[in-house]
């Protein structure tokens, strides 16, 4: 039986330093610095990208034509959940609802992440996976400067967004975080 979720925050998308041409996708512990570092391919990797910088292409990208074919059905990605991790691979879960009805459906870490940033929703993880994959590394100045600009840089429909999944996820720091960047941008 798993453990307590951990909740987990997409922080970081850079190049890795180890192997050449793939990128680390760097998620952070909701409330804590623990980071889990995943290796991800380089296309894996703008597909991340578009979908936090809302970029919408035509035709749509795989990962913008599933979320529009699962909203026409009525369907949404409610939560990505990492659920396990062995020798350098991570295995995920996406967590689909339709009305009261859930359905639970494999899926590539990457393609979670792109799907997640794009809904968006919750990522989470177990505790046995943090002890497996994660790192600890307090946040540093900067990156605690970063987070609330990041928000400014949001259209207002994406705050609202997000807004709405704080306020799901009774995280009501984080929500009135939110709740101000999303008034500045009215002004």
């Amino acid at each position: 039986m798993p453990s307590q979720p951990v909740q987990l925050n997409l922080l970081a998308l850079t190049p890795s330093q180890s192997e050449e041409g793939k990128y680390v996708a760097v998620l952070i512990e909701h409330k804590g610095s623990r980071r889990i570092p995943i290796i991800i391919g380089k296309c894996e990797a703008q597909a991340i990208a578009m979908g936090i910088e809302g970029v919408h292409t035509v035709p749509p990208q795989s990962h913008d034509l599933t979320i529009e074919l699962l909203q026409k059905g009525g369907m949404m990605v409610f939560e990505v959940r990492i659920t396990s991790y062995h020798v350098g691979e991570f295995q995920a879960e996406l967590i689909i609802k339709k009305g009261r009805e859930q359905e639970v459906q494999l899926a590539r870490v990457s393609d979670a992440l792109a799907l997640a940033v794009r809904m968006p929703c919750p990522i989470f993880t177990y505790e046995e996976v943090m002890d497996k994959a994660s790192v600890s590394v307090p946040l540093s100045q900067e990156e605690m400067e970063k987070m609330p600009r990041m928000l400014e840089e949001e259209s207002p429909e994406k705050l609202e967004q997000l807004l709405a999944q704080a306020l799901r996820q009774e995280d009501y720091e984080r929500a009135e975080q939110i709740r101000r960047a999303l008034q500045k941008s009215r002004e």
